[in-house]
């Protein structure tokens, strides 16, 4: 089991960051400012794809705090993973925000 639940923190973590690079590159395709990630999280709620930033960051301090729970004890952690796997849908639900809007505005030729 510990092998599972480490695989399934690693690819929650993984999944939010490829989203993450997945909205940086539709931010800078569309000449937005990109040097801050906030910049681009602003410009997401913008397009629909994020319903506000508070969630995303929100979630990215789950992904943060899955990262570095090494000592935590073990009812902390069991709480984190539930944490984890209740916001995995939202993930899914901003890739495909994502995926509606890219086909959308980079339709194929």
């Amino acid at each position: 089991q510990f092998e599972s639940l480490a695989a399934f923190k690693g690819r929650f973590a993984e999944f939010q960051d490829h989203l993450a690079s997945a909205m940086r590159l539709i931010a800078s395709i569309e000449g937005k400012d990109t040097r801050q990630f906030t910049y681009v999280l602003n410009y997401m709620v913008q397009l629909g794809i994020l319903a506000d930033m508070d969630e995303w960051l929100a979630v990215r301090s789950l992904r943060n705090a899955a990262t570095h729970d090494y000592s935590e004890p073990e009812g902390t952690k069991a709480l984190h993973f539930h944490s984890l796997l209740q916001h995995t849908h939202y993930l899914y639900e901003t890739l495909d925000r994502l995926i509606r809007f890219s086909v959308t505005a980079y339709p194929k030729k």
